[in-house]
């Protein structure tokens, strides 16, 4: 049983009744919002006093989190631009086009996404995101194909996916998943993701023989490279 609380500071706040446990739980996300998960036997009307007495906290990590979010924010539209390992995605807003409202085309190294004013912020996320996808489709299986030949590891096959939580993963049966996003990484980093996830195939945790091996095929900066990437996040 759920019910959403409209709360004058914080907005709406899920409430889920009998998710299991014997606790109040409380989650908040800058995009998923706020949750309150009660055991069955607890009312609505207690949940709603635990909320009261959480208020500060609450908005003080909805604030935390969306200051955190607001420093990975990519800025998207006219006079913006997107590195990525292919090249640059760059953004021109038109007054008037013919066909569609968005419209992607390559010259050189320059993806373009051509665009109407009435274009949300949403519909530009899916151009890029469209370029990502086509572009880790040229580049990514070739390049785990030559890191894995390089380094002699063996692996099932390759997918592609577009996440948000992790950069890639390496399953039981040896299949390797890659983010799309890969392709807004520096050469170095994306290489290193994928060597990461290759190393994966011999160690499946993230033991000390695990992170030797790592280091050892990345030149002995595993350190510094995982600081690097800490400025980057797998989602626009």
């Amino acid at each position: 049983m759920e019910k959403i609380l409209k709360h004058p500071l914080i907005g709406d706040i899920k409430i889920v009744k009998g998710g299991g446990g014997s606790s109040i739980r409380l989650s908040v996300h800058i995009r998923r919002g706020v949750r309150v998960s009660i055991p069955r036997f607890a009312s609505f009307s207690e949940a709603e006093r635990f909320i009261e007495s959480r208020v500060e906290w609450i908005t003080a990590a909805l604030v935390k989190q969306k200051k955190r979010a607001d420093r990975f924010t990519i800025a998207m539209g006219e006079g913006e631009e997107i590195l990525i390992l292919s090249g640059v995605i760059k953004f021109s807003r038109v007054d008037s086009m013919t066909g569609k409202k968005i419209k992607i085309s390559v010259k050189g190294v320059d993806r373009i996404i051509t665009y109407l004013p009435e274009v949300t912020n949403e519909e530009l996320k899916e151009a890029v995101i469209k370029i990502l996808r086509k572009d880790a489709r040229e580049y990514l299986p070739a390049r785990l194909e030559s890191l894995a030949r390089q380094h002699g590891f063996i692996y099932n096959k390759l997918f592609l996916k577009n996440n948000t939580s992790n950069w890639g993963s390496c399953s039981s049966k040896g299949n390797i998943n890659l983010n799309i996003h890969l392709m807004r990484l520096p050469y170095e980093l994306c290489d290193y993701i994928i060597i990461h996830e290759l190393c994966h195939l011999k160690y499946r945790n993230h033991g000390d023989k695990f992170h030797k091996l790592v280091n050892e095929l990345c030149g002995g900066n595993e350190k510094e490279i995982t600081k690097e990437l800490l400025r980057f996040r797998p989602e626009l």
